[in-house]
């Protein structure tokens, strides 16, 4: 039987940071890959039964790349310089060579 798993991956991402620690991007996307393959494997009645991976399906929207004004403190926020835009982008191109 083949086997699609659908990942939320802001969720993913929130989650996993709290739970496992903070990571670099490649870490994070083995760390992602091997966990969807671990539920390939159930128990039917003390018996193994391994099922094949279809896809991985894994969505998230694409880290912001604008300048905007904050009203409060007066200035401008620059997001593309921003650690968590490198870092995201970097994830999604680990993940992507994962995944073929």
């Amino acid at each position: 039987m083949k086997i699609a798993v659908l990942v939320d991956g802001g969720y993913y991402r929130k989650r996993s940071q709290n739970v496992f620690g903070k990571v670099t991007a490649k870490e994070r996307a083995d760390e992602l890959y091997k966990y969807c393959n671990r539920h390939l494997k159930e128990t039917h009645f003390g018996t193994e039964v391994y099922a094949d991976l279809y896809r991985i399906f894994y969505y998230d929207c694409p880290p912001i790349d604008k300048q905007v004004f904050h009203p409060l403190k007066q200035t401008n926020i620059d997001f593309t310089k921003s650690e968590t835009k490198q870092w995201t982008e970097d994830f999604f191109k680990r993940y992507q060579k994962n995944v073929k």
